[in-house]
């Protein structure tokens, strides 16, 4: 009897093909996902043939998950299906967004979805959202429809045998990622997402960018070796003094991260009606100039800000990681911000889009800035046929930040005017610039957008260094663009070494003369901050260093890891040179820091509200001074429906039911998120109606006159 139950239990735990068809599955799920990304089931079959290793350890990912769908019976089948439409989703946007941009998809971008939503007007057309908008529809009505029509298991689960099994598939997993990963098939390390996605596969890196996030600490990480750093960083700056207290001149500062610039004329077999980009030619001709390599191509603007700022690579993060988005949410780091402050400098950043894009409403107060100014506190209101705002606001806003402190500034601008899409389709009946002739697997619509778009790009910067020539105080001008635009173009398209180099300038106004030379995003800070006596921090320092190239990765990856998730030894042994680095404290971890948030100040010219008016139908108008069309009136601290009327004018959509309110305005982006408001609330107007205090209708007057 014994024997039977026994024959029985091994009859019954392979007479269920669930798991094989799971495997057939997951097979189709695989080549489909990767015909999607290599543009069609020729490229699919090409990845299956010449690299079938690396198509199984994705396909044996994706029979993983499918395989556990097996412990959700009675509805197994209806699990099974959600998993395989998550999958198809995931081939599908990663096609659309490779469309888009020169990245593909990963985890990073679903935690960039609320971003995402504010800008997604400039991407989008109409009929694209009422796709987007059916898409979603036809996903849940999908899901509601497998709910009730796909029908519950008629086989009996053994869920001890079906762990055995899904846990034997996971070890044969590893054991294939370990071949994969020894034979170089597959690796851990992404230099390059996009090509990396190529090489290896959608499902496996995909994964990787889920599991992998932040720094892996290194295996010689010790406060022994990080002595043995601080030593080396000691003795270079006592070797140096020049890099931190020269007599050489200290300029302000200000950085132009001109988005996706690049020269139109690069792109082979491309004649246009004009330059597109004079004036950064004659820049590029008589002041110092060359290429600048960017870690990110088509898109990940905030990588190379990061880069630049602070000086860190984001190498050595997880693979398709913004740090904006994960340690620098709560983390301060070193960056030329922080490191100027005890120079006297004064540190903002100027940018005309939305503020809380990339969490920089939060991360540049970890940056060390004293100042943000974005779009919700300015007042263009010119803007591209995508709805960017045109970069032309940016010269006042610049000069006015110059004019308004006493010391030194550091100036860090991010434009994004030439930002795409890049429509194909026909929108400029005149365009700035026309392409004469282009290849035809490029798109002329496209490139003649972004022609136009950069030529106006080019205005802005021949504005902005004709005020700054004039400028009383000596200033140093650097722009660069973040990465190449997301045209549809490959190496072979465009006169450049690699995708992963764009261009800079560095302009002054006091006959400085730097030389030409190649430089990275990771060195410019650090080589500008020693050669005007400014390097007063640990990486400027280590960037100066001559060391080989793999003691130098070494070292900054020790760094990196050590001043972010670390213990902070580098700040405990650097503490005796007070140059290097702040106060010492310990944080919430009882980890050794020195540097630590700021209150960021957010705003521009000082909003004020200077009196109101309530009408007879309860219609509220407030009176004031710098309102823009982010401004809403609030009550009691209440956001309300608000019409823009002018820059000193608001008036509620709707009759006002509070009871004598505190009256104040309050800056919001898109979304509803609150960035600031006018220091000075109205309150006790309204005793009766039609009351106007006698400033506010004298202010009134005054600009409506």
């Amino acid at each position: 009897m014994e024997n039977k139950k026994r024959i029985t239990y091994v009859r019954d735990f392979f007479r269920d093909h669930f798991q094989i068809r799971n495997f057939i599955a997951a097979f189709i799920l695989t080549f489909t996902v990767e015909a999607l990304a290599r543009g069609g089931a020729a490229g699919a079959f090409l990845f299956l043939v010449r690299t079938p290793l690396t198509f199984l350890c994705n396909l044996l990912i994706i029979f993983v998950t499918l395989s556990v769908s097996a412990l959700a019976s009675p509805r197994s089948r209806f699990v099974r299906n959600l998993i395989i439409l998550f999958w198809l989703i995931c081939g599908v946007v990663n096609c659309i967004v490779l469309r888009f941009r020169m990245t593909p998809f990963s985890v990073e971008d679903l935690n960039m979805v609320p971003s995402l939503m504010r800008i997604a007007k400039n991407y989008l057309s109409s009929a694209g959202t009422v796709i987007i908008i059916a898409a979603g529809i036809g996903i849940l009505g999908t899901v509601v429809g497998m709910w009730f029509f796909v029908p519950k298991d008629t086989f009996r689960v053994h869920r001890f045998a079906e762990i055995i099994k899904i846990s034997s598939f996971a070890f044969c997993l590893f054991l294939m990622l370990g071949m994969g990963t020894r034979t170089e098939a597959i690796s851990t390390d992404f230099q390059n997402l996009a090509d990396a996605y190529e090489q290896y596969g959608f499902a496996y890196c995909f994964s990787t960018t889920i599991m992998d996030v932040g720094i892996d600490k290194p295996e010689a990480y010790s406060e022994e070796t990080l002595q043995a750093v601080a030593s080396d960083i000691s003795r270079a700056a006592l070797e140096h003094p020049e890099w931190t207290d020269g007599n050489s001149v200290r300029p302000n500062i200000i950085m132009i991260q001109l988005e996706s610039f690049i020269d139109p004329t690069r792109f082979k077999g491309t004649a246009y009606s004009q330059d597109p980009i004079p004036v950064m030619r004659s820049l590029a001709k008589d002041y110092a100039s060359g290429y600048f390599n960017v870690p990110v191509v088509g898109a990940g603007t905030a990588n190379t800000e990061f880069e630049v700022l602070s000086g860190m690579s984001v190498d050595y993060f997880g693979a398709g990681e913004y740090p904006y988005n994960t340690v620098l949410k709560d983390t301060p780091a070193e960056t030329a911000a922080h490191i100027l402050r005890p120079y006297g400098y004064t540190s903002t950043v100027v940018h005309n889009n939305t503020g809380t894009f990339y969490n920089r409403d939060t991360v540049f107060s970890m940056l060390g800035f004293d100042q943000f100014i974005p779009a919700e506190y300015l007042y263009e209101e010119d803007r591209t046929p995508n709805n960017w705002m045109k970069d032309k606001v940016l010269t006042d806003v610049i000069t006015d930040t110059l004019s308004s402190t006493e010391g030194r500034d550091f100036i860090y601008t991010i434009t994004v005017q030439s930002h795409g899409r890049y429509p194909q389709e026909l929108v400029l009946d005149d365009p700035a610039v026309s392409v004469l002739s282009c290849p035809e697997h490029l798109s002329k619509n496209a490139l003649e957008y972004y022609a136009s778009e950069i030529s106006e790009v080019d205005a802005f910067v021949g504005a902005l260094t004709d005020a700054l020539e004039s400028f009383s105080e000596p200033t140093v001008l650097v722009l660069y663009g973040d990465h190449l635009p997301a045209l549809g173009f490959g190496l072979s398209d465009i006169n450049l070494p690699d995708l992963y180099k764009t261009e800079y300038v560095i302009w002054n106004n006091f006959g400085d003369n730097i030389p030409d030379q190649e430089l990275a995003a990771d060195e410019i800070t650090g080589y500008l901050l020693r050669r005007y006596s400014l390097a007063g921090g640990i990486l400027p320092i280590v960037r100066g260093l001559t060391a080989g190239e793999t003691r130098m990765d070494e070292m900054l990856c020790l760094l990196e890891y050590d001043m972010l998730y670390g213990d902070g030894y580098i700040f405990e042994d650097l503490e005796d040179l007070s140059i290097l680095s702040g106060k010492n404290y310990r944080d919430e971890k009882d980890r050794c820091r020195s540097y630590r948030s700021t209150d960021l100040r957010i705003g521009y010219k000082p909003i004020s509200v200077t009196g109101c008016e309530l009408s007879e139908d309860g219609i509220l108008t407030v009176y004031g001074n710098n309102f823009n069309e982010c401004s809403v009136i609030m009550l009691d601290g209440a956001w309300q429906n608000t019409e823009y009327v002018d820059h000193h004018t608001l008036r509620l959509k709707d009759p006002m039911k509070e009871e004598d309110p505190a009256i104040t305005v309050g800056q919001f982006d898109e979304n509803g998120k609150q960035l600031g408001e006018a220091a000075t609330p109205l309150s006790g107007l309204f005793c009766c109606k039609n009351h106007i205090s006698d400033s506010a209708a004298e202010e009134n007057t005054k600009h409506t006159a």
